[in-house]
């Protein structure tokens, strides 16, 4: 496949795993009410490690070479275990507010993280592209409405979910080159194979307390959706896309979370958000600074 063609798939990929989170939000709102944020980290681990466990088994046949041990560590504890934790943890002890301005700074980290690696060439228009996201994304969440860091005995959450985003930006670089060694399906097999056992340790009590018996079929869905798309497929989209893009491409897509979000709050049946012009704006410029960070000039040909 052309390397141009390559690129425009990866970036439908992240474009998916953006809506993916998008619906996530609602979804989980619905099964927080059933199964605790701790009870659902642990299943997430659970059906990574059962998934990518069972796929590396079946059709994988590999080890990890010993020099690349420390880095599966590192993703592992960052990218699996890390980021999950604290920002369950964190939302539960700081507001949705809060912790949506916060988490979207991931990005940022993931350009300084660049920079001071140099894993990645960083631009002017690039850092641009990012600080015009992340204004647009800030304004789209807030919208009317305040937030408070440190007020009301937040501090504990909003350092939670900076650490979470700190961790998934870590994570976002340090990846990059075993996604270049190692096939996506393996290398999620040992990065849930590792990080994934403090989750469970963590959250398996509150996950087999669940009354399973009494969930209908729409929550059934929801979980299963967790796990699948969330979980599985995010992580699969997010690791085969790294294999063509640089990581501060991958980072710029949270941008379009909040996107998504307002979208389907708007559309949704007896919805009470009416979708204004001033929203719409803060939507364009969102897309304007992907758009900045994620279009590459085009090379000139010399004849």
């Amino acid at each position: 496949m052309p390397i141009r063609d390559e690129r425009i798939f990866a970036h439908i990929a992240l474009f998916i795993v953006a809506f993916i989170y998008g619906i996530n939000y609602f979804i989980s709102k619905v099964i927080f009410q059933y199964i605790s944020p701790f009870g659902v980290l642990a299943m997430r681990s659970l059906s990574g490690i059962i998934f990518f466990g069972v796929a590396t088994l079946l059709f994988f046949r590999d080890t990890p070479e010993k020099k690349d041990i420390p880095r599966i560590l590192f993703c592992a504890f960052t990218g699996i275990s890390l980021n999950q934790l604290f920002f369950l943890w964190g939302l539960a002890k700081t507001t949705e507010i809060n912790a949506a301005v916060l988490m979207i700074t991931s990005p940022i980290f993931v350009f300084l993280f660049s920079y001071f690696t140099r894993t990645e060439i960083i631009t002017l228009r690039k850092v641009m592209g990012v600080l015009i996201a992340f204004a647009g994304s800030v304004f789209l969440i807030l919208n009317g409405r305040t937030v408070q860091f440190g007020g009301g005995n937040t501090i504990a959450g909003d350092l939670m979910i900076i650490i979470n985003a700190l961790s998934y930006a870590a994570y976002l670089i340090a990846v990059k080159p075993l996604v270049a060694r190692y096939q996506p399906i393996y290398l999620f097999a040992l990065l849930f194979g590792t990080g994934g056992v403090l989750n469970i340790l963590i959250g398996i009590q509150d996950l087999y307390n669940a009354s399973w018996e009494q969930f209908s079929m729409v929550v059934l869905a929801g979980a299963a959706y967790i796990m699948i798309c969330t979980t599985i497929l995010s992580y699969l989209l997010n690791l085969w896309a790294m294999k063509t893009v640089p990581p501060g491409h991958v980072g710029i897509y949270v941008y379009l979370q909040p996107v998504f979000v307002v979208l389907m709050t708007t559309f949704a049946p007896y919805s009470v958000a009416p979708l204004t012009w001033t929203k719409i704006c803060y939507i364009l410029i969102i897309f304007l600074g992907v758009g900045l960070v994620t279009i590459q000039k085009p090379k000139k040909v010399v004849i």
